[in-house]
């Protein structure tokens, strides 16, 4: 089987994948009739490099990171898939896809234009069911701006309410998606304006199923996407369904359990393999004339305003093709450089961002750019037990603002009221400075002996003052 050298510009000779370090990367898997891709030095150590500062800094358990060509691939997998035994992640290791699920969706947009079973221009009100009616003041809600994060439907509904916290997406009843709708008025006119929802594409999967006449998403999408495009180990998370996926982690490195979908599904449902992640990468790097309409510019917002939007993918002005995902335990990245002929993807088991700044580096480098931002972690200080200890307690940023700082299996968090904790790391071994990890905010202990009076929160320009209510 031949392979072939992928290398970052100006890079030296090839180092043959099974030269990487022991014991942290399981070699290619063999997909015939797939070809093994080397990867020059300096590729491996961008790669190595940034995610041996991941797993020292505790912000993944594992993760497995992929290259691909038309016709061949690169997978390496770090860390461990799950906490209770040995063996890093791998190429058929199962992660949760999140958001990507939201790429599949546009694809089953255009297979059901294609069987004209709807329209771009479809309006949603049309499609409701009897009882359910949606106040458009702006104008009306097309399908396509469904795909395109252009309807001006919210995030998530005003009225979504967890009964689980750990499975926020079951318990909302049959239909919940759709009903929704009744509840809401959207004011801003579709079309003009990039406002990310899970809401809409929710809805659109939903459309989708009913206009196609299937039992429910994940059989929907298994037998138009998933069968066609060979993909065996993707597929719907269904409730009561095997948890076979990696373990996954919240911010704060908690194991977490994989989401099931009752509501929602086609905005975040999907789970799959790195070598299925590939394989349909591949897939998109010469799609078939209908996949190739949601490639195609949907949605061009006002300069400045938000991203370019095809039908699920986003699109930058390279011609890149990329989405991420981000579950309760699970981050995921996937980027298709039809120019360059490359797919390049990273599946992690912990719910931080750091994927994405890796899949994006290396996409860039790979293909002669420098990445946007510099591929590095921020490193954490090292205080002393007694140190930490002292910032750890409870504040006030005002009667109804409480603020607690405290630890948990060796990680510091920081929760302002109901809102979920962020976890908190310090900049330095004094301890008296620490950033939030995932958000642009620093927390400022007050300095002298004994234990510190209080704190300055510094966030979007702003200095606010809390008080220390007890440790």
């Amino acid at each position: 089987m031949s392979s072939r050298r992928l290398a970052l510009v100006g890079a030296a000779l090839a180092l043959p994948l099974t030269a990487l370090s022991a014991g942290a990367q399981r070699p290619a898997e063999r997909q015939l009739p797939v070809g093994d891709l080397e990867l020059e030095p300096s590729a491996l150590e961008l790669v190595e490099g940034f995610v041996e500062s991941l797993l020292e800094e505790r912000l993944t358990r594992g993760l497995v990171v992929g290259v691909s060509t038309a016709s061949e691939q690169w997978v390496g997998g770090y860390g461990v898939a799950r906490d209770d035994r040995a063996g890093a992640p791998h190429g058929d290791t199962r992660f949760e896809l999140g958001s990507i699920t939201k790429v599949f969706t546009g694809l089953l947009l255009t297979e059901a234009v294609a069987r004209d079973e709807v329209a771009l221009d479809t309006p949603l009100s049309s499609l409701l069911p009897e009882g359910i009616e949606l106040e458009e003041v702006g104008g009306p809600i097309q399908i396509v701006h469904l795909a395109t994060h252009s309807s001006g439907l919210p995030r998530m509904p005003p009225a979504f309410k967890r009964t689980d916290p750990a499975q926020p997406y079951t318990g909302h009843g049959e239909d919940a998606t759709l009903r929704y709708l009744d509840q809401l008025r959207v004011r801003t006119l579709p079309g003009t304006r990039y406002a990310y929802s899970n809401l809409g594409v929710g809805v659109l999967g939903e459309l989708l199923v009913g206009a196609a006449d299937a039992k429910d998403y994940g059989e929907l999408v298994e037998a138009r996407l998933c069968e066609p495009l060979g993909l065996k180990a993707t597929t719907a998370a269904r409730p009561g369904a095997s948890e076979d996926c990696a373990q996954g982690h919240d911010a704060l490195l908690r194991p977490v359990d994989p989401w099931h979908f009752e509501v929602m599904a086609g905005a975040g449902c999907l789970r799959s393999t790195m070598n299925d992640v590939l394989r349909f990468g591949r897939s998109q790097l010469a799609p078939s004339t209908v996949h190739a309409q949601a490639q195609e510019a949907a949605f061009r917002p006002a300069q400045g305003s938000g991203p370019t939007m095809g039908l699920g993918w986003h699109l930058t002005p390279l011609g890149v093709l990329w989405h991420n995902g981000q579950t309760q335990g699970c981050h995921s990245f996937l980027a298709l450089d039809r120019r360059a002929g490359l797919v390049v993807a990273v599946l992690s088991n912990a719910s931080g961002p750091e994927p994405d700044l890796l899949g994006q580096g290396l996409l860039r480098s790979l293909t002669g750019r420098k990445p946007a931002r510099p591929l590095e972690v921020q490193r954490a200080g090292k205080p002393s037990p007694e140190r930490i200890e002292r910032v750890l307690g409870e504040y006030s940023l005002g009667p109804l603002q409480p603020l607690v700082v405290s630890r948990e299996g060796g990680l510091v968090s920081l929760q302002l009221g109901l809102q979920q904790p962020v976890r908190l790391d310090p900049e330095d071994d004094t301890g008296t400075s620490w950033f939030c990890r995932g958000v642009d905010a620093r927390i400022m202990f007050d300095e002298g002996p004994g234990e510190p009076p209080g704190l300055t929160l510094l966030q979007n320009g702003l200095e606010l003052r809390a008080t220390r209510k007890r440790p």
